[in-house]
């Protein structure tokens, strides 16, 4: 169990976490790590290999939930919306580990986005292909952006939301 994401508001079952077991990588809400109690979530092997970039993205809403690896739609659950916490002063970001510090994840992050809105898997695609091309990510405020942090800055400890919302 390795964290690459976490959202989390002091309640283990109301979290949405984004890890990686073994190559693969899983997208859930709660904790039910082991699949013991068989809670919804997305996961696909062989998404992460040593030495490559993979682009990972999630959506979810009403139509359900995708989860889309170098652009390309990888799983699908029909009627199924993941959830974020709610806040208040409690709610944190939490990126290469646990809320709990114990579960560090070995990688590199280059940049994390939010949206408020769910993107097409055609935005999708058009996301990761900019990336390709341009070795950034693609800010359309169009799409409802919320977040938007790259991690190539290299300006030490403090990262700045490139939404202009001056986030950090």
């Amino acid at each position: 169990f390795r964290p690459l994401l976490m959202i989390h508001n002091g309640d283990d079952l109301a979290q949405f976490a984004f890890w990686q077991w073994g190559d693969a990588v899983i997208v859930m809400n709660g904790d039910d790590y082991d699949y013991s109690r068989r809670l919804p979530r997305l996961s696909a092997t062989h998404a992460l290999k040593p030495g490559e970039v993979s682009f990972l993205t999630v959506t979810s809403g009403v139509f359900g939930t995708r989860l889309f690896i170098n652009g390309a739609l990888v799983q699908e659950i029909k009627n199924w919306q993941l959830t974020l916490p709610d806040g208040g002063d409690k709610l944190r970001l939490i990126l290469g580990n646990s809320v709990y510090g114990k579960h560090n994840w070995e990688g590199e992050i280059y940049g994390f986005a939010f949206y408020a809105t769910v993107l097409t898997p055609k935005k999708v695609q058009l996301a990761y292909d900019h990336w390709l091309r341009q070795k950034a990510f693609a800010a359309d405020v169009n799409d409802d952006l919320q977040l938007l942090y790259s991690f190539s800055e290299d300006t030490g400890h403090m990262v700045d939301d490139w939404t202009g919302r001056n986030q950090q």
